[in-house]
């Protein structure tokens, strides 16, 4: 039975992190975002909420959303750099 529960316990840990990494990249431009907002959005403690954001990601919620825009911005200079050496 206990297997079971920790089985359920990780999907459902996995399934909120990914959650929680769509609502980041859905609101990328957003720079109100914060620990305590994605905490109040989801419902729950931010410290749990980067806790299993980490086990699954390798970094905060808050760390990925920063390297997302950062790809993000390099892209974007990439595109103008290359449109204007047309």
């Amino acid at each position: 039975v206990q297997l079971i529960y920790d089985i359920l316990a990780e999907n459902r840990e996995n399934s909120l992190a990914i959650r929680i990494r769509d609502y980041l990249l859905d609101n990328i431009s957003n720079t109100e975002i914060s620990s305590e907002s994605i905490a109040q959005h989801f419902g729950y403690n931010s410290d749990y909420l980067r806790r299993i954001f980490k086990e699954k990601y390798s970094t905060t919620p808050l760390e990925y959303l920063g390297e997302q825009r950062f790809i993000c911005a390099k892209k974007w200079l990439k595109n103008i750099y290359s449109h204007r050496n047309r």
